[in-house]
């Protein structure tokens, strides 16, 4: 498990430096950042208007690394 855990802290230092050009400080503009493993929404495909009104979607989503920011 630690290998598991030390394999994500190199790969999310590198995508740090890909991403900002510094070395990894796990924070930006004050707030924590995480690289992490999450479902994405990259559409969505509307089925129609429900009957009060609103339109009904179904959101497309894929999972994906992603740099998360945590609240202040």
């Amino acid at each position: 498990m630690w290998l598991l855990a030390e394999l994500h802290r190199r790969a999310e230092r590198e995508q740090w430096r890909k991403k900002f050009g510094t070395e990894f400080t796990g924070l930006h503009d004050g707030r924590r950042v995480r690289y992490t493993w999450r479902e994405c929404v990259v559409g969505h495909v509307c089925r129609g208007l429900m009957e009060s009104g609103h339109s009904e979607c179904i959101e497309m989503v894929e999972w994906r690394w992603v740099w998360l920011r945590c609240k202040a």
